[in-house]
């Protein structure tokens, strides 16, 4: 688990595409600071900012 609000967004491109390349592996950003947890596909979120 990661805080992905400090990381760029050509990062968080480069970070969704490592399960495409290996389907093991999961990965999961904090990328808010809210009190509720949303569990959502990163490259939604890349789309969405």
């Amino acid at each position: 688990m990661m805080e992905g609000k400090f990381l760029a967004r050509q990062e968080w491109q480069v970070i969704a595409n490592i399960p495409q390349q290996d389907p093991r592996v999961k990965i999961v950003l904090e990328v808010g600071s809210g009190r509720s947890v949303e569990w959502q596909p990163l490259t939604e979120v890349i789309q969405r900012s």
